[in-house]
């Protein structure tokens, strides 16, 4: 069940037969040498002709020489994180079946449900092999094939068989695995990162086209270290990194290297550990809208983040232009994201922001409505530039915790992107238990379709149906309505037959050009709505 080395012996080719005009014998007598007369074998001995070279030698035979398929194999054995390591036969189903039988809760011993895996070094790394895995010639006894030949499917082997385990070992429950190492078909196994980069500037910047790559090639649940494996960034580079990948990363996490220093938020100084704060509270907001997104690459495999041309390639600044095409990503074409990957020192006050042909776009952290094009936009340390796009709506959830199950139980805020000229918008929220795989059986999920229309939000559509559950909300507690073109004066919902007037919203003007004049208002539902009914909330 591992892989082989082989001590590769050689052979005579048994089908290699001596000619029977092979001539072996080297020298003969020269035939046309003649006794001298001067000879005389009292004296001189019995005359015999000299010797001399043969002209019909044709060489000592040996038969060709062959591999001998019997030579002696022993486990390959190279040098990794663990010392002297084995590298199992992934690509056999019984080693697959064997090892994921190790996760088996009696068997790895201080596990429990909650425990997942990272199968990391698996390309395989072999430190002291060539070009640092194993030798080409290594042989896998499933087959016998070379691993040459399956070298690119060895890291994909290794998830699946690890997936598959953690299936069997809590049945129901949707395994989580990292991986280093993938192969096509690994986005149904596992979440990747990008390997080891560096605090370098630089690594940030090549992460947006390393993440769009990936996610253009199936690979959604992807992302880079924040912050850089080797080496150890400042407080500025810390917090671009998290500002980025809170909302460009699918997967996020931060990961150093043993011997780099600690980099929690908190060693820092007191305003970068505020600012990665903020940060990640946004990405914990964001969440809803995250799950939703996901819900649709997988049904229907459309990437989570993707480049900007994804959803506009009508407009050519979104192929052409140097920011859009390597500054900018966008996150499930509802979101414009614009990278800084140089110290503020070198960025200056401003950057150049594209915002793709829409209805407009509006700043995620103010509001403020901004036209689609070319824009020069002010920056701080305080975030980067990020742009709802208008006719959206945005599920998230507005209440800071500790975690993201403790956020399970709480409502939902509906964001509400108006297109200023339409006064439309419509958007999507899918829910389900978040933990089991009971959604497959098509009872234990809601997806939701809203649409907001003549000063009237309502679900269009709704799909499954999400059974009572403790431990999972379907309400919304606040509704905020951006791109209005008055404050609102009043708010009523109807819900099930029943209508009643909610507290008057809370209005305030937009920034932003100064012919938008846009107003946003903020509707507290009170008692909350449970969109699992049928409701409608009119606005005027």
């Amino acid at each position: 069940l591992f892989v082989k080395k082989i001590d590769w012996k050689e052979m005579d080719d048994p089908a290699d037969v001596k000619p029977a005009d092979w001539v072996e014998v080297a020298q003969i007598r020269d035939p046309t040498a003649v006794q001298p007369d001067v000879w005389n074998e009292a004296d001189d001995g019995k005359w015999e002709a000299p010797m001399i070279d043969n002209p019909a030698y044709k060489g000592e035979w040996k038969a060709k020489q062959m591999v001998d398929p019997n030579s002696p194999s022993s486990d390959f054995e190279g040098w990794c994180w663990p010392g002297t390591s084995g590298y199992p036969d992934f690509t056999d189903p019984k080693m697959r079946e064997f090892w994921g039988s190790q996760f088996a809760l009696d068997k790895y011993k201080g596990t429990n449900a909650d425990t997942y895996i990272w199968n990391d070094m698996n390309e395989p790394s072999v430190f002291n092999g060539p070009e640092v895995t194993m030798p080409r010639d290594a042989v896998h006894p499933y087959g016998n094939v070379e691993h040459r030949d399956v070298h690119n499917m060895y890291g994909y082997y290794v998830h699946r068989a690890t997936f598959e385990g953690l299936e069997k070992r809590s049945p129901g429950d949707r395994p989580f695995v990292l991986t280093r190492s993938f192969f096509i078909g690994s986005h149904k196994y596992c979440a990747i990162w990008t390997g080891d980069n560096t605090a370098e500037w630089a690594h940030l910047e090549r992460s947006v086209a390393m993440i769009g790559a990936l996610t253009l090639g199936g690979q959604s649940l992807v992302g880079a270290d924040v912050g850089g494996f080797f080496k150890h960034p400042d407080g500025e580079m810390t917090t671009r990194w998290y500002q980025l990948g809170a909302l460009m990363y699918p997967f996020l996490r931060n990961h150093a290297h043993l011997e780099t220093p600690r980099r929690e938020p908190y060693v820092y100084d007191e305003a970068t550990m505020l600012r990665v704060k903020a940060t990640l509270q946004l990405r914990y907001k964001m969440l809803p809208l995250w799950y939703t997104l996901f819900h649709e690459y997988h049904s229907k495999g459309a990437p989570v983040v993707r480049p900007l041309f994804w959803d506009f390639l009508h407009d050519p600044l979104t192929h052409s232009d140097p920011t859009a095409v390597e500054s900018e990503i966008s996150l499930g074409g509802v979101l414009v994201v614009r990278g800084i990957w140089k110290p503020m020192t070198e960025v200056g006050s401003s950057v150049p922001v594209v915002l793709p042909a829409a209805a407009g776009w509006y700043s995620i952290y103010d509001g403020s409505f901004v036209q689609p094009g070319v824009h020069t936009v002010p920056v701080t340390l305080e975030n980067i530039p990020a742009y709802y796009r208008a006719g959206s709506i945005i599920p998230l959830k507005s209440r800071m915790r500790r975690s993201s199950s403790c956020t399970w139980l709480d409502p939902f805020t509906l964001s509400v992107y108006l297109d200023p000229v339409q006064g439309t918008a419509s958007g999507r929220l899918y829910i389900d238990d978040y933990k089991t795989k009971a959604y497959q059986s098509g009872e234990n999920f809601l997806d939701l379709e809203f649409e907001f229309k003549e000063g009237v939000l309502r679900t269009k559509s709704k799909n499954g149906k999400l059974a009572t559950d403790p431990s999972v909300s379907t309400e919304v507690e606040r509704i905020e309505i951006f791109g209005l073109p008055k404050p609102l004066a009043s708010a009523s919902l109807s819900s099930d037959g029943t209508q009643r007037e909610l507290s008057v919203p809370v209005s305030r003007p937009l920034g932003g050009s100064a012919e938008s004049k846009l107003f946003a208002a903020i509707v507290k539902v009170v008692p909350w709505l449970d969109i699992k009914r049928e409701w409608t909330l009119t606005v005027s």
